[in-house]
């Protein structure tokens, strides 16, 4: 009897077979770099009978954490893996583990089993459950609501017991599809999108644009960092951009009228973010905004600040509201930094036109483009997260 972490995975078991092998196998790499970067001892980790088995010495509550944050795994459980399929060694086994944990309380028993047996999953459910009834004095067998479950997978010749099953995040394994770039404010949204575009498998580098405030970077760079820290873990390498956008942002306050504002500061990091992707290679860019939370997050500003790219534009929490982005976050662990970072949705008092023109934005855009051709591009700063 063998003490591992049984993994479970859902979007990769419905693709081809070259790419549920390519997917698995990423993941599994991915479960060995992040183990690896929070420094916790494992055996090895392997997949077998359509899951993925982390082999260890002792139950650990930092591999536990770890796991449950690694993308692409659906669910997992501390288990225990028997050399068996038989049902008389498979409920003196459970009986020796579960027993105490029964007692008293409605308990079922739930059987998955793949191979060829003599027996039926029911048969299996019944024998066992029936072991476990006489010999541990439940309260009664409840089938619909037990208050404890005891969960037996019989794969061939060997069997998994487990009595808990924990949460991952589901999606893709991290490197299943092409890198983006998140345009990154410190903020609830743009953190909050950047782990959304990682769940379904894209890998994201950060931009942020400094407006020579200097609470907001290094909020930014914390939040950065915990992160990568905390969800990332090694499974691919994150750089955050910091782009001195500060004399370009005094230019735009002193040529454009106060409402379109935002706006043009808006499409000039756009632009900028597009071009910088173009060159490294990055296939999209992915946002925070949320339809219509703020003024500058309209159809109509949407469209003038963003319809020229030649990139793409993800917008991952476009029709979240603002409690449920919030309450993602806390789920998250990263409540606590993102908000005490101030929201972008004003600049030197001015608000955005929630209908912008396009004719009159281009006016003045145009004031703007013709005096920053002269110290475009801004200066960037790159830092390595990992």
């Amino acid at each position: 009897m063998r003490k591992i972490y049984l993994l479970r995975y859902s979007e990769p078991a419905v693709k081809g077979s070259y790419t549920r092998s390519r997917m698995i196998s990423r993941m599994i790499s991915n479960i060995r770099k992040a183990l690896g970067f929070n420094r916790v001892g494992f055996n090895r980790v392997y997949h077998e009978h359509a899951r993925i088995i982390v082999e260890v010495d002792q139950y650990d509550s930092i591999i536990e954490k770890t796991l449950s944050r690694v993308f692409g795994v659906k669910s997992f459980s501390p288990a225990y893996l028997l050399p068996t399929a038989d049902l008389d060694e498979i409920s003196m086994i459970a009986h020796e583990l579960y027993c105490s944990k029964i007692q008293g309380k409605e308990f079922m028993v739930r059987v998955r089993r793949t191979g060829k047996h003599q027996f039926t999953s029911k048969e299996a459910e019944r024998e066992i459950g029936g072991y476990l009834y006489d010999n541990c004095s439940p309260k009664k067998v409840n089938l619909t609501k037990p208050e404890y479950t005891v969960y037996v997978e019989i794969r061939d010749t060997t069997s998994y017991l487990y009595d808990e099953l924990i949460d991952g995040p589901g999606g893709l394994p991290l490197g299943s599809e092409s890198k983006v770039l998140t345009l990154f404010s410190g903020g609830f949204d743009s953190v909050l999108s950047a782990w959304m575009v990682m769940k379904r498998g894209s890998p994201t580098d950060l931009i942020y644009y400094d407006f020579a405030k200097e609470d907001n970077w290094e909020i930014a760079y914390e939040l950065a960092k915990n992160l990568y820290s905390e969800h990332v873990m090694n499974q691919s390498p994150m750089k955050l951009f910091k782009v001195h956008f500060h004399e370009t942002s005094d230019i735009v306050s002193r040529l454009v009228r106060k409402n379109y504002r935002i706006l043009v500061l808006r499409r000039l990091m756009f632009q900028h973010a597009a071009k910088l992707a173009l060159s490294k290679h990055y296939l999209a860019l992915v946002t925070g905004e949320s339809l219509g939370q703020v003024s500058s997050q309209t159809i109509e500003s949407m469209y003038v600040t963003s319809s020229h790219l030649q990139v793409p534009v993800l917008r991952p929490v476009v029709g979240f509201d603002k409690d449920d982005i919030v309450k993602d976050t806390m789920k998250l662990g990263l409540y606590d930094i993102a908000s005490r970072q101030r929201e972008f949705c004003s600049y030197k008092g001015a608000r955005a036109s929630p209908r912008p023109e396009p004719a009159i934005f281009n006016e003045e855009f145009l004031k703007v483009t013709l005096v920053l051709e002269n110290i475009w591009p801004p200066k960037v700063d790159i830092f390595r997260l990992q």
